[in-house]
């Protein structure tokens, strides 16, 4: 869930904060002010790069031109993006999903969404 903890990365270090009650529960019951739920810290050592999309984009160019190694292949991209269907899923039924996802759930759930969505105009701020 989206109110369970949060992830950041920063420094070369990935900090997950894990917490011991959900976000929204503990804001129902807690009475003090600036008051925050305990939680867990853990931090992951990363490779401190960040390539992100270029960085695969580049990966795949110099494996065809030059045989190098991708750094993420079709298999990896496929988990990528079922992870993010699982948190847009999670997120729209508002519980924990598990993987592997299931498809028709998620299908039917975009659709409903799809079929609500609208247009967006852009507008000036001046």
């Amino acid at each position: 869930m989206l109110d369970s903890g949060k992830l950041v990365c920063e420094d070369g270090n990935l900090h997950v904060f894990k917490l011991d009650v959900n976000e929204r529960k503990f804001n129902l019951i807690n009475k003090e002010g600036f008051k925050a739920p305990a939680f867990v810290h853990s931090i992951s050592e990363t490779d401190v790069q960040s390539p992100q999309h270029i960085g695969v984009l580049k990966s795949f160019a110099a494996a065809i031109l030059r045989g190098e190694p991708l750094i993420a292949d079709g298999i990896e991209g496929i988990r990528g993006l079922s992870i993010s269907n699982a948190m847009h899923l999670s997120s729209w039924l508002g519980k924990t999903v598990s993987l592997p996802l299931d498809e028709e759930l998620f299908l039917n759930e975009l659709k409903k969404r799809i079929s609500i969505s609208r247009i967006k105009t852009q507008q000036s701020f001046f």
